[in-house]
């Protein structure tokens, strides 16, 4: 009896072994105090872009996505629309900030996520939710991050990190953030503390990718983006020598706010050839950018940063994630100024500038 054992035990080994990978990421939930109504699974910092919804009842949700259509486990957030009510789920986590216990709206999209909470009526509507710590290892590396990864500068500690979690995508996306701020050696050599799939990576071949190029992407002459015909035309106007641009989105207050007063510096320099003045969308989605000039009727000229150039947007606009950002170049695209964020008295600084320089031609 005991080969047969050995034998059936051994078969059920190699079956184990051979088992597919999962076909499906499963995540479901149970919330108490919640009426019925839907839960949106969203892109996180961007509400409105759905990835898959399903309906909460009797205070219970699943969602069942193809894993093939998420080969990495995205940032995503939890939206909850119910008929009297919209709000977050908002996650406990052992971080902490300025002392205090702190949560987030964050998960990563895992296979086997299973979500308790419960809704308390609040000013803001979020949902109170935890992740049971015996799922998603993802989303564990994150919500125990109490060094605050994002925020360590010594490299050695960020690869001591990353090898205690070498599958861990929150570190890498953390690192996606911060590429610009290390040398080729420092980033390829953090990079290669990451087990052998976070490698392999379409996030991890990108971001080699950036670091074999980033050093020929400048702002210049050649600098090409699609305009809202989807036609590629040169961000600085030629025979002008002396450029304005103008980075925003349509979801940016500020970037909305200051519209008037860059339509006032237009109705005053527009004209004169020497000058052009262009404004650069970074939205991700065109639909809404082509919503918000139709709303604008900005009468200068409007581009998109595509996707090509995207991960150069530092290197090309000095772009650090703040907007608005705006920029005095001249026709080299060597910056003359820079001034990050809305300021009347900023735009008055502008104006002395292209004065200046017009009446020196």
């Amino acid at each position: 009896m005991k080969p047969l054992r050995f034998l059936s035990s051994l078969l059920l080994g190699l079956l184990l072994a051979c088992e597919k990978p999962k076909t499906d990421i499963v995540i479901q939930g149970a919330i108490e105090n919640l009426p019925d109504g839907q839960i949106k699974l969203v892109k996180a910092y961007d509400l409105w872009t759905e990835l898959d919804s399903t309906l909460l009842q009797n205070g219970t949700f699943r969602f069942t996505l193809p894993a093939s259509r998420f080969p990495e486990p995205l940032l995503v957030t939890l939206r909850y629309e119910g008929s009297d009510m919209k709000g977050l789920f908002m996650f406990d986590t052992n971080r902490r900030f300025r002392g205090y216990p702190m949560n987030m709206s964050l998960i990563m999209l895992e296979d086997g996520l299973d979500i308790k909470g419960t809704y308390t009526e609040n000013e803001y509507k979020y949902v109170s939710c935890s992740v049971s710590d015996k799922r998603g290892k993802q989303t564990q590396v994150m919500y125990n991050d109490t060094l605050d990864f994002a925020r360590i500068a010594k490299v050695g500690k960020i690869k001591e990190l990353i090898r205690l979690h070498p599958y861990s995508y929150y570190y890498l996306y953390e690192l996606q953030e911060r590429v610009a701020q290390f040398s080729d050696e420092q980033f390829l050599s953090t990079l290669a503390c990451f087990d052998e799939d976070v490698q392999q990576s379409t996030t991890a071949r990108e971001l080699r990718e950036y670091i074999e190029t980033r050093g020929t992407k400048k702002l210049n002459a050649q600098t090409q983006l699609p305009d809202p015909s989807e036609q590629l035309q040169p961000v600085l106007a030629q025979g002008a020598g002396l450029h304005m641009v103008i980075l925003w989105a349509s979801w940016c207050g500020p970037c909305r706010a200051e519209i008037p007063e860059l339509r006032k510096i237009y109705e005053r320099y527009g004209a004169d050839k020497r000058f052009g003045m262009v404004s650069v969308s970074v939205d991700d989605d065109k639909n809404r950018w082509q919503e918000a000039m139709q709303q604008e009727k900005m009468p200068w000229r409007q581009l998109l940063v595509n996707k090509e150039n995207a991960r150069y947007d530092r290197e090309i606009f000095s772009y650090d994630r703040s907007i608005p950002t705006t920029l005095i170049v001249d026709a080299q695209g060597k910056i003359l100024k820079k001034v990050v964020g809305y300021d009347e008295n900023s735009l008055e600084e502008f104006s002395t500038v292209i004065s200046e320089y017009l009446a020196g031609r």
